[in-house]
C-alpha cells in the first residue's frame, strides 16, 4: 500500500511539471568559448553560460552545455542537436558566447584553439554561422549570439570586410528569431547581454518578443545608451519559453511594445500622452515601454518651458527623441563645461573636441560668451578645422550679443581681409562698449587706412592713365619759320628741328578727346622754349586724328630771355604700321616780344593707343 501511495506521488509531481509548463520539447544548445590560446582569450562566456544553462533548466529545457571546444566538438554537437530537435520538434534554442568574426558579408563562430595565420584560413578553420542555421530543426527557433565584438586578430591576419561586430543574417530557419548581442555592424561589451537575458528569460507567460524587448531595454540602459541588441525574426507565431499566459486575453495577447529614448540637456518632467513617466535631470536620458503606434512625447522644463513632438513607435523598435532647448542656467552651465574642458580644469580633462561641443550648444542657444569661445576655437582650429569665415560668423554673432572681446575680434578678422573700415567700425563699438586698450588698434587701423587712401590715390591716378588716356606719343621733325611773318627775327633763316615730346588725350565720348602737350621748340639747347597747349583731338579712325590746338608756352629764346608764346593751331596725325606716326600741323603763334608768327611742323613719330 506504501508503494502505491509513492508512485501515486510521482505521478502527481510529474503531472504537476506538465502543467507549469508547455507540453513541448525545449532543446538547449549552449557553446561557451573561453580559454582561447592563439587570440586573447575571454573571462566571461563559460560562466555566464553557467548561469543560462540553470535558468533555462529551471524553465523546462533539456540543456546540451558545451565549454571551450575546438571546431571538431563544435561540428559535433551541432550535429547531436540537430538529430535531436529534428525528432523532438517543440523549440530549439541555441546560444552561443566567444569570439566570432565576418569576412565578406559571411560570419564565423571561432573554436578555441584556431591557429590562423591568413583570412583564407578562417573559413576552413572557424564554424560558419549558416551551419548553425542549418542545425536549427525545431517547430520554433531561437538562435542568439553574444560575439558581436571588433576582430579578434592580431597583426591584421583578417584584412578584409568590416572589421566591427557581425554582419545581418541571410539564412534564417523557419518560424525563428536571430539575436545579436548588438545592433548587425556594432561591437558590444563584454558582460552584459547574457545576463540581462537570464534574468528575463525565466518570466512566465512572457512571449520571446516582450522578453527580448525587456533585455533591449535592461542593455540599452545599463550601457549608456551605447548597446542596443539587434533582432531579426520571421517568427510565425509567439514563442514562451516559459510557459503561455495563464489568461486568454492577457495583454500580452495583443500588446505590441517598442520603446521611446527621450535625452534632454535641461532637467525637465517627461510626459507621453499626456500621463506623467519620470523627471529627467541635466543632460539626462529615459526609456520608456510604450505599446507599438503614435504617441506625443512632452517635456516640461525646470524653468516652466514646454516642448512636444509626435513619433511613431514600431514594434520592437526604439524611437529616439532629442530635446535640446537650453534654460538661461543651462546655457552658463554649457559654457562652464566647455571651459572646463578646454582649460583641464575642475577635475577635467583637456579636451579640446568635447569644449567645442558645449561650446556649440551655449552657442547655438544665443550664450554670448560660449559663441566668442567657439569664435576662437575656429579661429585657432581648436577642436575643429580651422576656418576664418567660420570664426568671424561666431565673433559677429556674440559681439551683437554685447561682448566687447568678441568686437575686437571681429575687427581683427575684417582688417585682416583687408576691410579696414569696417574693422575700424568694430573697434570703436568695442571703445564705447568699455573695452580697454583698444586704442592701440583704431590707431593702427587709422594708419593703414591714411595709407591706402594714398595709395589708392596714386592707383586711382594710374588707373586713369590706364583707361581714360586714349592717345599718347612723341613726334620729331622739321619747324619751318623762313616763310612766316616777322621770320628776321630767327637765325639760320628760320630752320629747326622741333620735337613733341608729349601729347596725350582723353575724354567721355568715343571719338573726341581732350588733350595737353609740351613742345620743344628745338633741340639746339640755345634757341629753345616750351609750349604747352589744350586741343580737341577728333578720330576719325584708327589710323588719322584731328586736331587743334590752343596753348601758352613760356621759356629762353634764342637772345630773348623768358620769352612768352600765344599758340593757336590744326594739325593732322597719320597712325601706320605699329603705331608709326606722321604728323603735319600749322600754328599762329604770337610772341609778346617779337609778334605774330607763322610755324609748319612737319614730324615722324610714335603712338601709343588710339
Amino acid at each position: 500500500m506504501l508503494r502505491i501511495k509513492k508512485l501515486f506521488s510521482i505521478f502527481v509531481i510529474a503531472g504537476l511539471l506538465s502543467s507549469a509548463f508547455s507540453q513541448e520539447a525545449k532543446n538547449a544548445l549552449l557553446i561557451a568559448n573561453s580559454d582561447y590560446s592563439e587570440i586573447k582569450s575571454l573571462s566571461q562566456p563559460v560562466p555566464e553560460g553557467e548561469e543560462l544553462k540553470t535558468a533555462l533548466e529551471s524553465i523546462g529545457f533539456s540543456v546540451m552545455f558545451v565549454k571551450n571546444a575546438n571546431r571538431d566538438e563544435m561540428f559535433d554537437s551541432l550535429l547531436e542537436f540537430r538529430n535531436k530537435t529534428k525528432k523532438a520538434g517543440g523549440i530549439a534554442f541555441f546560444h552561443y558566447g566567444g569570439h566570432a568574426v565576418q569576412i565578406d558579408g559571411k560570419n564565423y563562430l571561432i573554436p578555441i584553439n584556431s591557429k590562423i595565420d591568413d583570412e583564407e584560413q578562417i573559413r576552413y578553420r572557424c564554424v560558419e554561422l549558416d551551419e548553425v542555421m542549418d542545425s536549427m530543426t525545431g517547430e520554433s527557433n531561437v538562435v542568439v549570439l553574444d560575439s558581436c565584438r571588433n576582430d579578434p586578430f592580431p597583426n591584421g591576419k583578417h584584412r578584409g570586410g568590416d572589421t566591427r561586430g557581425l554582419a545581418a543574417v541571410s539564412r534564417k530557419p523557419k518560424n525563428s528569431i536571430i539575436v545579436y548581442s548588438a545592433e548587425a555592424g556594432e561591437t558590444a561589451l563584454d558582460g552584459v547581454y547574457t545576463p540581462a537575458l537570464t534574468k528575463r528569460i525565466t518570466e512566465k507567460g512572457a512571449s520571446l518578443t516582450r522578453v527580448l524587448m525587456k533585455v533591449r531595454n535592461d542593455v540599452f540602459l545599463q550601457t549608456q545608451e551605447k548597446q542596443l541588441p539587434g533582432e531579426y525574426g520571421q517568427l510565425l507565431a509567439p514563442i514562451y519559453l516559459a510557459g503561455k499566459p495563464e489568461s486568454e486575453n492577457s495583454s500580452e495577447n495583443y500588446s505590441f511594445l517598442g520603446f521611446i529614448s527621450v535625452s534632454v540637456i535641461t532637467p525637465c518632467a517627461v510626459y507621453i500622452d499626456d500621463e506623467y513617466k519620470s523627471d529627467i535631470g541635466e543632460f539626462g536620458s529615459s526609456v520608456f515601454n510604450v505599446p507599438a503606434g503614435r504617441h506625443k512625447v512632452k517635456v516640461i522644463y525646470d524653468d516652466k518651458k514646454t516642448e512636444e513632438r509626435e513619433i511613431l513607435v514600431k514594434e520592437s523598435d526604439t524611437e529616439k527623441v532629442e530635446f535640446n532647448y537650453l534654460s538661461d542656467a543651462e546655457k552658463e552651465s554649457c559654457y562652464n563645461k566647455g571651459k572646463n574642458y578646454f582649460y583641464g580644469e575642475n577635475n577635467a580633462v583637456q579636451n579640446y573636441e568635447r569644449a567645442v561641443y558645449y561650446y556649440r550648444l551655449a552657442a547655438e542657444a544665443g550664450y554670448a560668451d560660449a559663441q566668442y569661445s567657439l569664435g576662437l576655437c575656429y579661429d585657432n582650429g581648436y577642436g575643429v578645422e580651422k576656418d576664418k569665415k567660420l570664426a568671424l560668423y561666431w565673433y559677429l554673432k556674440s559681439a551683437e550679443n554685447g561682448n566687447v572681446k568678441a568686437m575686437r575680434n571681429a575687427g581683427i578678422c575684417y582688417e585682416d581681409n583687408g576691410e579696414f573700415f569696417t574693422a575700424e567700425e568694430w573697434y570703436n563699438k568695442a571703445k564705447k562698449s568699455g573695452y580697454k586698450d583698444i586704442q592701440k588698434d583704431i590707431d593702427r587701423i587709422e594708419k593703414k587706412i591714411k595709407e591706402a587712401q594714398e595709395a589708392r590715390k596714386k592707383n586711382d591716378f594710374q588707373d586713369f592713365l590706364n583707361t581714360q588716356i586714349k592717345r599718347t606719343g612723341f613726334s620729331i621733325g622739321l619747324v619751318d619759320f623762313r616763310y612766316c611773318r616777322n621770320a628776321e627775327f630767327f637765325p639760320d633763316n628760320g630752320f629747326f628741328i622741333g620735337a613733341w615730346p608729349c601729347m596725350a588725350y582723353w575724354g567721355p565720348f568715343p571719338n573726341f578727346f581732350i588733350g595737353a602737350s609740351l613742345e620743344w621748340l628745338s633741340l639746339i639747347p640755345k634757341s629753345s622754349s616750351f609750349v604747352g597747349f589744350l586741343g580737341a583731338n577728333y578720330t576719325i579712325s584708327d589710323f588719322v586724328n584731328l586736331y587743334v590746338l590752343g596753348g601758352y608756352g613760356y621759356g629762353v629764346m634764342w637772345e630773348t630771355d623768358n620769352a612768352q608764346i600765344i599758340r593757336a593751331g590744326i594739325g593732322a596725325d597719320f597712325v601706320g604700321w605699329s603705331g608709326f606716326t606722321f604728323t603735319a600741323e600749322y600754328s599762329l603763334d604770337f610772341y609778346f616780344d617779337l609778334g605774330f608768327m607763322d610755324r609748319f611742323f612737319v614730324g615722324l613719330g610714335y603712338t601709343f593707343g588710339r
